[in-house]
């Protein structure tokens, strides 16, 4: 490919990128400044990104940051590894002596984590011993190693791990154009994992087809002046659903039946009109968030009705938000620095950060474009309140891994 001496491509930043804390969401990005109309894309050519990271096509880096450890080595099973797994709940992998060289025994070390691409190893598993021609894990494992399984050993050094990668940019099949170093910090402060909490209605067949046609309108919602288009995690959010708790330690699924058998049970709410949130940092808008607020008709004004009210000799415990997130927060802990920059801005004619709003997401957009897409959206006059927001089960998603499990909640009031 012929560049010609007229175009220039520069980099607009290159080094370190800065910091982001464990479990949060990335809103860092590379790009090149350049004054060709080329189509360019971005690929990691060298170095590692953060585990829970990627890099798209358009530059950004996505997903969610659910590792600080840097990675020692990546390992690939063949079907000369032998699989044993024991009583004490531990597995142990028996290598022959040219494994003992693919899997690098002399360099992993025991505490080190070990993350597989097969299903079967659990999230946090860690190396529990080493010896000569094996290696021990903190976890047991029915699954099947299969030929091709992919180990990745990891080692956690401290509070803050730097991890280097190269970048290319090319046009979509030709040869790089030019390649930059970044640098990405990662902080880890709590030493949990934290997943994830929403809700998510079923609505009827038409009720979906008509949210569908709604949410993917390009006319009202044009990736253009979407903030961070193709990043799942902003852009538009396709999937009608609104997150409890963003930052909540993680619990297996049977602890979190018993953690909401108080204040959590199955309830219809109504959705309001669209509205505007700002994001900022320094003073200056990052992102406008537009949004439905959820009524909640257990609230009256901004106060709830009590978490518990005694009742001829009974309790009882009534849902909403607020009752459902002291539930929570009465057995787990909470991350309040990774919540959305939107959740830790002070809004216009608030006097404190609201750091929680029961609302569905409808998108994230550009600094000054929210009032172009709302009025989009009141010029077609949706009906949001004839939504049906009924909640019947609880949605976990663990950051680690990134699944979705759920918990069903209980048909009515829990009454003691």
């Amino acid at each position: 490919m012929s560049q010609g001496d007229q175009y220039y491509f520069n980099w607009e930043s290159t080094g370190t990128l800065g910091s982001i804390q464990l479990w949060q969401a990335s809103e860092y990005y590379v790009k090149v400044e350049t004054n060709s109309s080329l189509n360019l894309q971005y690929s990691i050519v060298s170095g590692t990104l953060p585990y829970g990271l990627d890099l798209l096509p358009n530059g950004l880096i996505a997903g969610v940051v659910s590792t600080s450890s840097t990675t020692l080595v990546v390992s690939t099973t063949t079907s000369t590894t032998i699989l044993a797994t024991l009583t004490t709940n531990t597995t142990v992998l028996f290598l022959n002596s040219a494994l003992n060289s693919i899997f690098n025994l002399s360099t992993i070390k025991v505490n080190d984590f070990v993350r597989a691409s097969n299903p079967g190893i659990t999230p946090n598993t860690f190396i529990r011993a080493v010896g000569t021609n094996s290696f021990t894990l903190s976890t047991g494992t029915t699954a099947t190693i299969s030929t091709g399984t992919q180990f990745i050993f990891s080692r956690t050094t401290g509070t803050l791990n730097t991890f280097t990668f190269s970048v290319a940019v090319n046009q979509l099949g030709y040869s790089p154009i030019t390649t930059a170093t970044f640098r990405l910090n990662v902080k880890n402060f709590k030493n949990k994992t934290f997943c994830e909490l929403f809700f998510q209605p079923y609505m009827s067949r038409e009720q979906r087809l008509t949210w569908n046609s709604f949410i993917n309108n390009t006319k009202i919602f044009d990736r253009k002046i979407m903030y961070r288009p193709f990043d799942p995690n902003f852009d538009v959010q396709r999937t009608m659903k609104c997150v409890l708790h963003h930052d909540f330690e993680l619990f297996t699924a049977t602890q979190f039946v018993s953690i909401i058998s108080q204040n959590f049970y199955t309830r219809r709410f109504t959705l309001s009109n669209p509205k505007i949130r700002y994001a900022k940092s320094n003073g200056e808008v990052v992102y406008e968030v537009i949004y439905l607020d959820i009524i909640d008709y257990n609230v009256i004004g901004d106060t709830s009705v009590p978490k518990n009210i005694f009742i001829q000799s009974l309790y009882y415990y009534p849902s909403t938000f607020e009752n459902m997130r002291t539930q929570l927060e009465s057995y787990g802990e909470t991350n309040p620095d990774i919540r959305p920059l939107h959740l830790r801005t002070l809004q216009q004619n608030e006097t404190r950060v609201d750091s929680f709003i029961p609302c569905v997401v409808l998108c994230y957009a550009l600094p000054g474009k929210g009032k172009n897409i709302l009025d989009k959206i009141n010029n077609e006059n949706v009906q949001f309140n004839k939504f049906d927001f009924t909640v019947d089960r609880l949605f976990i998603k663990n950051h680690y891994t990134g699944q979705i499990s759920s918990v069903n909640l209980e048909q009515k009031p829990v009454i003691s």
